[in-house]
C-alpha cells in the first residue's frame, strides 16, 4: 500500500470480504477527488473507504499499529519463504 491513508480497491474488498466489482461499481458513484491512480492502479483515500463502507452498510475496517506490524512481519516471513533468493 502507498502509504497509510490509500488503500487500492483489491485491499479494501479483501477486507469487506467482497467482490472488487462490488468496490468499483462504489468507486464509480464517488467524487474523483476521493481517489487517485497512479500506474493504473486507482487508490482509496480514507474518505472513499469511509462512503464505500456506509453505502455498503458496513463497519469501516481499522487495524492498531501493532495488527499493522504483526501483518507486515507475517508477509514479510512469507515472502523470504516464497522467494529464498531475495533474501
Amino acid at each position: 500500500m502507498m502509504s497509510d491513508e490509500l488503500k487500492t480497491i483489491k485491499e479494501l474488498a479483501d477486507e469487506l470480504g467482497v467482490s472488487k466489482d462490488k468496490i468499483k461499481y462504489r468507486v464509480r458513484k464517488l467524487p474523483s477527488e476521493l481517489t487517485t491512480k497512479v500506474g493504473g492502479v486507482t487508490y482509496l483515500k480514507n474518505e472513499a473507504v469511509e462512503r464505500i463502507c456506509k453505502d455498503m452498510g458496513v463497519k469501516t475496517p481499522t487495524y492498531s499499529r501493532v495488527e499493522k506490524t504483526v501483518l507486515l512481519q507475517s508477509l514479510k516471513i512469507k515472502y523470504k519463504a516464497y522467494n529464498p533468493s531475495c533474501s
